[in-house]
């Protein structure tokens, strides 16, 4: 069995508030292994198909449409959100 880690977020400043991704191995932005200089990416050896952050708005937000995996591994080179 591995270790537990303890993740410090990646912290994204928006004009609407802010987005902390706690688990990200995302390119635009990696999660800290505490105690550590090394990013959760460069841990585990792989990206991870999934991005979990908390958002916090300071005003009201539109509504947003978001490709699936495959448009977006087309157009843009990245995965999808569903």
């Amino acid at each position: 069995m591995g270790n537990i880690l303890k993740l410090h977020p990646f912290y994204s400043e928006k004009i609407w508030g802010y987005e902390n991704w706690n688990l990200s191995t995302h390119k635009n932005g990696h999660s800290i292994v505490h105690n550590s200089n090394s990013t959760f990416l460069d841990t585990i050896g792989s990206e991870l198909p999934i991005l979990i952050k908390i958002i916090q708005a300071n005003d009201t937000l539109s509504v947003q449409v978001h490709p699936d995996d495959n448009y977006s591994r087309q157009h843009e080179n990245n995965n999808g959100k569903i």
